[in-house]
Order: C-alpha cells, then structure tokens, then sequence
C-alpha cells in the first residue's frame, strides 16, 4: 500500500507515491514533539544572544524570548499543538493570529514554516508573497520563496529571489548556497560554484548546512574537471 500521494520535495525527480513504510521511517513529527521543550529552551538562549552581540535590536530580541516563553508554558501546559496529531488546532490558532495581526511578518513567517512542514508549497508562498508586500526587502521571505520557487521547478525565478535576499542582506550563506543550486541546475557551473564557495567562505561554524553544501561543492568541482 501506499501513502495518499502529496507534493514531496523530491516530487520533480519520480512520480509514483511513496511507499508506506518509506513515509513512516522518515516521519519525525513525533519525534519533534518529545524535543520541543530542549528546541524552545535552545530558541530562547539563541534569541537572547542574537540581541545581545546585537545581530538584531535588543527590543526585537526581548519580543522573541517573551513569545518562546508564551510557547514555552503552552507546552508545559500540555496545550502546544503544533504536532501533526492536531494539525487542524494549529491552523485554528495560526488563522486566529492572523485575523488578529494580518500584518504582522513573525505571525507569517511562522505559517510560512508550518505550511512547508505540510507541503503545502503553494500556501507558503502565498505568505511569503505577504511579507513581501509589506516589507519586500525582506530577505528571509525572499530566500525562503526563492527555496520554494526551486523545489517548484521554476530555478529562474528562485534565482531571482535569491539575487534580491542577497542585495538586501549581503553575507547569507544559505541564499548564496540555494542560489549555487539554481544555476547549476541552470547549466551555469561556474556560477554555481562560486556561490556555493561564498557560502562556505562567510557561514558560522555551526551552520546547519555546511556538510551539504561542502559535498555539493566538491561533486561540482569534479563535474568541472
């Protein structure tokens, strides 16, 4: 048997569903739930350091550790709902955040992130759209459309996304990687490795992409041979 088939990030490379036991072995919602008290913990102490070294303004940094610690009690309370066994909750509360602030970007990139974790590409866009129209500099929800853009086959339109993330915030590994990506796929390997060195060149050392990208960097290398 198989699972009912759904838009995958691999869907441009095979076309029959995934089997049953492929989607059960990958699936790590449940696993997530058990750690999002150490995730919102970690949340906290990173939005506390990111005001601190004054990545971003202490105000906005103050705003983000008082949400995680809403979140926070809403777990303990046992009422976090973002978990796949009460999706249609999490969708109430999100919808609900929306009506209350439709202008607010944090509420947005929020669903942005929850709509990719249900695959509903097209949704997530739609909301990346929305921050762009308020804020459309805005170089997460361009990076972040531009991913989406690339998983939906369209690599010129990523590639444009991606330009404009790095105009408007110019050391960003991960636009600069996924931009590498796109030409390549492009056809432009000389291109795309000059990203994907700048990306390696300027990334923290815990960059959760780093291994990726360094693989990727080194496929390409021998391709160009």
């Amino acid at each position: 048997q198989t699972m009912k088939s759904k838009a995958k990030l691999w869907g441009g490379r095979f076309s029959g569903p995934t089997w049953e036991t492929i989607e059960r072995f990958t699936h790590s919602l449940s696993v997530d739930g058990r750690l999002a008290r150490a995730d919102l913990l970690g949340s906290i102490a990173h939005a506390r350091m990111l005001g601190q070294t004054r990545i971003i303004p202490r105000s906005d940094s103050a705003r983000l550790v008082r949400a995680l610690q809403g979140l926070l009690r809403e777990h303990d309370r046992g009422r976090l709902k973002l978990i796949r066994e009460d999706r249609a909750g999490a969708m109430e509360d999100f919808t609900r955040a929306l009506e209350v602030g439709p202008r607010n970007v944090r509420v947005r990139s929020t669903w942005v992130q929850f709509r990719l974790d249900a695959e509903d590409f097209e949704g997530a866009r739609g909301h990346c759209d929305a921050i762009l129209a308020e804020q459309p500099t805005h170089a997460w929800a361009l990076q972040w459309r531009g991913g989406i853009r690339g998983k939906q086959g369209d690599s010129a339109g990523a590639i444009r996304d991606f330009d404009a993330a790095i105009a408007a915030q110019p050391v960003y590994p991960d636009a600069f990687a996924n931009r590498g990506i796109a030409k390549w796929r492009m056809g432009d390997k000389a291109g795309a490795l000059k990203d994907l060195e700048r990306a390696l060149a300027t990334a923290p050392s815990g960059w959760p992409a780093r291994e990726y990208t360094a693989r990727e960097t080194e496929r390409l290398r021998k391709l160009m041979k």
